[in-house]
C-alpha cells in the first residue's frame, strides 16, 4: 500500500512538472504571436500612412550641399473653407541622377505675411489627421523686414540628419486653416497671403 502511494506521488510530480513546462511554452508562444501581430499591424499602418503621403507630392526638394532653398504656396487658392488646405512636399538627399556625398542636416522655417487670420501647421512623415500626429512648428513670432513690412515666422528647432551613405526622404504635410466663418467678413475679400517654405541645410563636419 505504501509503495503504491509513493509511486502515485512520484507520478504526480512528473505530471505537474510536464504540465508546468507545457504552460510555460504555451505562454511564451502566445506572447510571441501577439507581439508579431502587433509589430505587423504597426508596420502596416506606418506603410499605409507613408504611402498615402507619398502618393501626392506637390513639391520635391533635393539637397546635396549646404544651401538655402525655398518655395511659395499658391496664395490665390486660399479662401475661407470648412476643410483645411494641405500641401505635401518631400525633402531628400538624392534624385534619379545624383546622391549627396556629404553628411547634412536641415531644418524648415515657414514665413507668411500678416494679411489673413490663418493657422499654419506642419507634420513630418505623418498626416495631420493621424491619431497622435504632432505639429512640429509652434506659434509664430512677428518679425519686420528691411522694408518695414511685418511677417510671421514659424521655426522648427530640430535639425534632421541626412547621411551621405543613406538615401533619405522625409515627407512633410503643410496644413493651412482659414475657417469658413470668415467668408461673411468683407474685411478679407480679395486679400491674399504669401506663404514661403524655407529649407536650410548645412554640412556636418
Amino acid at each position: 500500500m505504501m509503495v503504491e502511494s509513493i509511486k502515485s506521488k512520484i507520478n504526480n510530480i512528473k505530471y505537474f512538472t510536464y504540465k508546468k513546462r507545457f504552460l510555460k511554452v504555451s505562454l511564451v508562444f502566445a506572447v510571441s504571436v501577439l507581439l508579431i501581430i502587433y509589430l505587423i499591424t504597426r508596420a502596416y499602418g506606418s506603410y499605409i500612412t507613408t504611402a498615402k503621403l507619398r502618393a501626392d507630392i506637390d513639391k520635391a526638394i533635393y539637397i546635396f550641399e549646404e544651401e538655402r532653398l525655398s518655395f511659395n504656396i499658391d496664395e490665390n487658392k486660399i479662401i475661407p473653407s470648412a476643410d483645411p488646405y494641405t500641401y505635401t512636399f518631400s525633402v531628400q538627399n538624392y534624385n534619379t541622377t545624383q546622391t549627396s556625398d556629404v553628411d547634412l542636416t536641415y531644418n524648415i522655417n515657414i514665413r507668411s505675411t500678416t494679411n489673413l487670420p490663418l493657422e499654419i501647421e506642419l507634420y513630418r512623415n505623418e498626416s495631420y489627421d493621424d491619431t497622435g500626429a504632432t505639429n512640429i512648428i509652434g506659434s509664430p513670432t512677428l518679425r519686420r523686414d528691411a522694408d518695414g513690412a511685418w511677417y510671421r515666422l514659424y521655426t522648427e528647432s530640430d535639425d534632421y540628419p541626412m547621411n551621405y551613405n543613406s538615401n533619405t526622404k522625409d515627407v512633410f504635410e503643410l496644413v493651412i486653416k482659414f475657417p469658413a466663418s470668415y467668408a461673411i467678413d468683407t474685411t478679407y475679400v480679395d486679400i491674399t497671403e504669401n506663404i514661403e517654405v524655407i529649407i536650410n541645410s548645412k554640412q556636418v563636419i
